[in-house]
């Protein structure tokens, strides 16, 4: 067995964690940085009329009301006073043409869409989620409305706007909108509440990351008779709900998924996933079926029942869990429990043969945790709290492979408690152009630290286990938004540290820019994920996935228990949009390190991939982001050819490294 040696060639290890540390500690000085206060200008437009925000123009067509950010630049050019110039003459005479036959006019209104720059502001710099609500603190609420848009033509910061084309007409008619009760259901105030900038903010965030809403925004409206009243309005937009999902590997094997993310507007969903084997008869199979019910009777908690049976093993299994949804949320918690089966197969050492054994276990996890607020101190400022929480795991075996004391030990019966406690401090800032295409996104900035400490019993072993966590994020004005974390856990037997992982991940990303001659708006990404195995067994390995490797990569012989990763990115947001798809254009370099945890990681054989690729993405749509990426391998040990074309689906990205489910067990994959 390899153990990790503490001296000579893995002195990197120590200095790969205490420079990140010395990261994390040194920010703390100088993250929380105050920003100015953002407040919204309600501007009236008039039809003629034309906009200058930033380096963006757009002609008005209809009279409108426009809420734009006090931090942005902006002009006017009323109709009455503004001469006719040549682009608008000719894009006058386009249209009156155009609009001549039926056919040229529904394919003139889906193309050219004059005002889209003024519905998808592209802040270069973030701001704090609370600020546009401080000036309105400890005011009574009057009345809460709720106004829900269209999915196709109108926009959050322009509701003035609507359908105009018979494709977008015909969307919005047959579309489900999310019902009244369900938006209701999730909002954390009510008529006669006083207003907290913090709940106002956390509620906007919620709304957003529910799955069938592509924005949110939540206005405060003064009462102009009495100035302790005021009104709120919740503006929602849906996602248009039906989507599907197609991949395909080579020209040998297809998956595809059909959903619906808000069953009859109820803010329910189901999804059905089929595989096919285009060389095999009789092949094509049901793959994965999925229900998920959000915010159970006003609970805030999410149910899912989800039947799967892909890559050799076959899954039931039955969710619920209520996470810590704001920093104000007292009480958090979770029960998962499934049943599976499947077919393992075990070399056998002494005769170099393989084997294969069915599997069957029955699988639970039980989690609650508790929050106090505490008084901010000078590190931790921003809405600290103390979270006390404890877990239990059970997982029991039915039929599983021989098993031994050095075997294994995920074939090991299992009953483990875990306690733990966190100091937690979190708020977010507000932005765009980051990892979608033009909707608001909520990035987490603030500290984390968690201590789990716990008991296993297993067929083997009695043992304590003991797990700590450390988290950083910030935004640099000058540089961008830093997210880094620490984790290291293992089993402590006679003082010493057994099936041990240390785990530490970084993710970087630049303020968005652009050049005086062109409306692109450019972004770059950094990540890095560094893993080391402390006295793990034999038999037990890591390798690189997608999201801790070389994107677009896949070799099972590739394996070891030591591994770093660093994965560049630049995209071009480009203002390019046809029929609501927006465009980005990137380039991307991976390069991975894998191999012993008795040497130095850069040391062992490192691999690449470069690539480029077009991303292509509808917020309207519930549909994934849309990927053509082309890969060049130059060592093609690992893959079957040097380079690769791949046509995908690719998830949205979401920030969820800062928040805490309660105590955790740091794992070695």
């Amino acid at each position: 067995m390899q153990q990790l040696r503490f001296q000579g060639k893995t002195l990197f290890v120590k200095f790969m964690f205490f420079s990140l540390f010395f990261v994390i500690v040194s920010s703390l000085a100088f993250a929380q940085q105050k920003l100015p206060k953002i407040q919204y200008d309600t501007v009236k437009l008039k039809a003629g009329d034309l906009i200058v925000i930033g380096n963006r123009t757009a002609f008005i067509r209809f009279d409108t009301v426009i809420f734009i950010p006090d931090t942005s630049f902006y002009k006017i050019k009323r109709a009455e006073n503004r001469p006719v110039n040549r682009q608008d003459s000719f894009y006058a005479s386009l249209r009156k043409k155009a609009y001549q036959t039926r056919v040229s006019k529904e394919l003139y209104d889906l193309v050219f869409v004059s005002s889209a720059s003024v519905h998808l502001p592209d802040t270069t710099n973030a701001f704090r989620s609370e600020y546009p609500f401080l000036e309105f603190s400890g005011k009574t609420i009057r009345s809460v409305l709720i106004r829900k848009l269209d999915v196709f033509g109108e926009f959050i910061a322009d509701t003035g706007f609507v359908a105009r084309s018979s494709l977008e007409k015909f969307g919005n008619n047959i579309h489900i909108k999310t019902k009244d009760y369900v938006i209701r259901n999730n909002l954390l105030f009510k008529a006669n509440d006083t207003i907290n900038p913090y709940t106002i903010a956390d509620n906007e965030r919620l709304l957003r990351q529910l799955p069938f809403i592509e924005d949110a925004k939540i206005f405060v409206l003064p009462n102009l008779k009495d100035t302790s009243l005021v009104d709120v309005m919740v503006v929602t937009k849906d996602v248009w709900s039906l989507a599907f999902d197609a991949k395909f590997f080579g020209i040998e094997r297809s998956k595809m998924s059909i959903y619906d993310v808000n069953l009859f507007g109820q803010g329910q969903y189901l999804r059905h996933t089929f595989n096919n084997n285009f060389r095999k008869k009789n092949s094509f199979l049901y793959e994965e079926g999925l229900y998920r019910v959000e915010n159970i009777l006003g609970s805030f908690i999410t149910g899912y029942l989800r039947y799967s049976d892909k890559d050799n093993k076959k899954q039931y299994s039955v969710d619920l869990s209520r996470t810590f949804l704001t920093p104000a949320t007292k009480y958090a918690g979770g029960m998962d429990f499934s049943k599976n089966e499947l077919t393992k197969s075990v070399l056998m050492s002494n005769k170099g043969d393989t084997a294969y054994y069915k599997v069957r276990y029955d699988s639970l996890d039980i989690w609650a945790g508790r929050a106090f607020v505490l008084k901010s101190g000078d590190i931790f400022k921003n809405r600290l709290r103390l979270v006390i929480a404890a877990r239990y795991i059970n997982k029991r075996y039915f039929k599983r492979p021989p098993v031994y004391a050095s075997s294994d030990e995920n074939y090991y019966n299992r009953n483990m408690i875990l306690g733990s406690l966190a100091l937690i401090s979190q708020d977010f800032y507000t932005g765009n152009l980051i990892y979608n295409f033009g909707r608001t996104e909520d990035i987490p900035y603030g500290n984390l630290f968690a201590v789990s400490v716990g008991r296993n019993i297993d067929d083997y072993n009695k043992q304590l286990y003991a797990g700590f966590k450390l988290g950083k994020a910030f935004f640099d004005d000058a540089s961008g938004y830093y997210n880094a974390t620490a984790n290291i856990g293992g089993y402590l037997n006679n003082t010493a540290l057994n099936n041990g992982v240390l785990k530490l991940d970084m993710d970087y990303f630049t303020n968005l820019y652009s050049s005086d001659f062109t409306r692109i708006k450019f972004r770059h990404f950094a990540t890095i994920n560094y893993m080391i195995g402390i006295k793990q067994p034999e038999d037990a390995y890591i390798r690189f996935t997608g999201l801790d490797g070389i994107r677009g990569f896949s070799k099972d012989s590739l394996q070891g228990k030591h591994r770093l990763s660093v994965n560049l990115e630049s995209v071009a947001f480009t203002p390019l949009e046809v029929v609501g798809f927006h465009f980005s254009v990137f380039g991307f370099m991976d390069m991975g390190w894998i191999g012993t945890n008795s040497k130095f990681i850069l040391s062992q054989p490192m691999y690449t991939g470069l690539g480029c690729g077009i991303r292509i993405r509808n917020e309207n749509l519930i549909f994934k982001t849309f990927q053509i990426r082309f890969a060049w391998y130059p060592k093609a040990a690992y893959s079957s050819s040097h380079s690769v074309l791949l046509i995908s689906g690719e998830e949205s990205y979401r920030f969820d490294n800062m928040n805490y489910t309660g105590p955790e067990i740091v794992k070695f994959e």
